[in-house]
């Protein structure tokens, strides 16, 4: 247990992912109760901690039905911000794609959703999702509207958060703070290649690697 807890591979995940991954891998059967309680008996530094509230938003019932975007910012090395657009799908939490810029433009948004339909073209059969997006300028541009009527294979419907639907686009937001908190937190970078390189190892490790409770039950 406390190889597990102190080992620099599982640093970014919470107590409970790596209790399900022992479980999973016949390395340990214990309960989450003494995971934490050896936690703390071992003085291990607290891990961070998701918000104890729980609100209920926009729940799909069942892959690819609903998608939700969203660009966030981080800071590289010399305090230069850099734009990050996330896509994901609401039923399985997935990170479907992502695209990282310089500023928020059309550019950025395309080649987000471009990397989640090519990733979504793997996977079972669904050829339409509703694809959920802030009033934000860059989502409700023309470029937008029509790169969106361009696709064939795939049709996105977009609408338009709290205006459209009565939720917001909070689960997407949710990955916001997961890859900053977990994943991006006292890590350095001087460009964007280096940042790109890195949220493609940590996006594989959250999609893939990383064990997902609510995905078990």
């Amino acid at each position: 247990m406390k190889a597990l807890l102190t080992s620099s591979k599982f640093q970014h995940w919470p107590i409970v992912s790596i209790a399900a991954y022992a479980l999973r891998n016949g390395f340990l059967k214990a309960s989450l109760f003494s995971w934490y309680k050896y936690a703390r008996l071992l003085q291990l530094p607290t891990r961070v901690c998701k918000r104890c509230e729980k609100m209920v938003g926009l729940v799909a019932s069942a892959p690819n039905e609903y998608w939700h975007a969203d660009t966030t910012y981080y800071e590289l090395f010399r305090a230069k911000k850099i734009c990050i657009t996330f896509v994901m799908d609401n039923y399985s939490k997935m990170i479907l794609g992502f695209a990282v810029n310089e500023k928020r433009c059309f550019a950025l948004i395309k080649e987000a959703l471009t990397n989640a339909l090519q990733t979504a073209a793997g996977q079972p059969v669904c050829n339409s999702s509703y694809l959920v997006t802030d009033g934000g300028d860059e989502n409700q541009s023309d470029q937008v509207h029509q790169f969106l009527a361009s696709l064939t294979e795939h049709r996105l419907t977009k609408i338009t958060a709290l205006k459209d639907i009565q939720f917001s686009n909070s689960p997407v937001e949710s990955i916001h703070r997961i890859l900053k908190s977990r994943y991006l937190r006292n890590q350095k970078f001087r460009t964007l290649e280096e940042l790109t390189q890195f949220l493609n190892l940590a996006v594989q490790d959250y999609n893939i690697k990383r064990p997902h409770c609510r995905l078990m039950l």
